[in-house]
């Protein structure tokens, strides 16, 4: 394999390792802000049930999305239609995808960063970040106009469909 095309796949890889560890903590944090979301936007009251019983529910849902051996959304409180369970079951594919390319591009990365570290080659970043936000910045701009069908598309390409276990 060239020098180049080694090159190209590290920095693939370490930009894997960033987006995907980023929606890790993002998704992650999500847990103790739904917590203060519950007592700022008063959601007890609006949903007519305690705090502790809505962060069950979130918890819920939560777990289900992150974890691939649970195959049933279970909201005790919260009735999901058809078309709901569909999005959950494609957003758990995303997250448990998420999940497996991060396990797999962090290790690598570290230990690809560490050496260009004790190298002293860490200009070797600096021109391929630009790329590399350029990609990032195109891939947001999609998003951005339409978020929904964005994501159902990528759901379909990336992971293929099992029974939705609702």
């Amino acid at each position: 394999m060239s020098c180049r095309l080694r090159r190209w796949g590290r920095l693939v890889t370490m930009w894997l390792a960033l987006i995907s560890g980023i929606i890790f903590v993002v998704t992650l944090v999500s847990v103790p802000l739904f917590v203060g979301w519950i007592h700022w936007d008063r959601l007890d009251r609006v949903a007519g049930m305690s705090p502790a019983r809505l962060l069950h529910n979130y918890l819920n849902m939560w777990s289900y999305l992150y974890m691939p051996w649970v195959h049933r959304l279970w909201l005790p409180d919260f009735r999901v239609s058809v078309s709901g369970a569909t999005h959950f079951a494609d957003v758990q594919r995303l997250f448990v995808l998420n999940l497996v390319v991060m396990v797999v591009t962090v290790p690598l990365t570290w230990k690809w960063l560490h050496r260009l570290r004790e190298q002293h080659q860490g200009y070797l970043l600096r021109t391929s970040a630009w790329g590399g936000l350029t990609v990032v910045a195109a891939l947001l701009v999609a998003m951005g106009l339409n978020f929904n069908v964005f994501f159902y598309r990528l759901s379909r390409i990336v992971v293929p469909q099992p029974g939705l276990g609702v």
